[in-house]
């Protein structure tokens, strides 16, 4: 399921619901239809009964939906606030490391670079298949290893020292939570829910009367039904998509780094 629905996350918003409602509004509308053409009868009161369950089933969804959809906003929000601490954690260490005065921060800063731009052009298009980069991986522990390394040549020089491995830290912690949250923001059961209770209401379309004033009624409620969980899923996959979070903040950082 996780694959299917970064497929169609990747596909665009245009794409997510134009698929989404051209299934979900033309089976409830065709449900009726075919019943009708069968000429299988209902009676008044179950008629009566199948239209009431599907107004109570549409409104627990958009209530749910609706609930999902600030949670997956405010996520990704969150996302985009850890990428810009990771790119400033960088920028402070890129540029601490120009006031040692050992040769050996000459090529930590070098290596600082790398590994952001590593980040940049290894790491992030594989963030939306759930994957990491061990280049990227490699490139942190031997920078840290390297300045680690490094003799200051007095306590200032030390205690800016003790600042960048701190910073650095700090950088990886952001790292790892971004790593933490590539995958599905939802349980493949919550999707499982949507499913069978889109089913559901397709079913209790079927026992409606097939007349001009059901199909406005019922494809106007499965129209606005199909926006909310298209929205939804645009969201679901915070590295995928036309929302996606983005290296933007931690490509300016690499700027930085080289101007200085």
């Amino acid at each position: 399921m996780l694959d299917l629905i970064r497929w169609i996350v990747e596909r665009g918003h245009l794409f997510v619901f134009g698929s989404i409602c051209t299934v979900l509004v033309t089976l409830t509308l065709l449900a009726p239809f075919l019943r009708h053409k069968l000429q299988i009868k209902i009676s008044k009161e179950m008629s009566d009964a199948a239209e009431s369950a599907h107004s109570a089933i549409i409104t627990f969804l958009v209530f749910i939906l609706a609930t999902s959809l600030i949670t997956l906003e405010g996520k990704v929000n969150l996302l985009n606030d850890t990428v810009a601490k990771e790119a400033e954690s960088l920028v402070f260490a890129s540029r601490s490391l120009s006031r040692l005065s050992e040769s050996a921060a000459r090529q930590a800063e070098i290596d600082i670079r790398q590994y952001t731009y590593d980040i940049i052009n290894k790491e992030w298009k594989l963030l939306g298949s759930d994957k990491y980069s061990e280049d990227v991986e490699r490139d942190f522990v031997k920078m840290l290893e390297e300045i680690e390394d490094i003799e200051p040549q007095n306590q200032h020089e030390a205690e800016i020292q003790d600042l960048i491995l701190h910073s650095l830290q700090l950088a990886d912690q952001e790292r790892q939570e971004r790593l933490a949250n590539t995958g599905l923001s939802l349980s493949p059961i919550y999707w499982a829910m949507i499913l069978g209770l889109s089913v559901l209401l397709i079913f209790l379309a079927a026992m409606g009367e097939w007349n001009k004033q059901n199909i406005i009624k019922t494809g106007g409620v499965t129209f606005a039904l199909a926006l909310f969980i298209s929205m939804v899923l645009t969201f679901e996959c915070p590295f995928n998509g036309d929302v996606a979070v983005k290296p933007k903040q931690i490509e300016i950082a690499l700027k930085k780094m080289s101007q200085h």
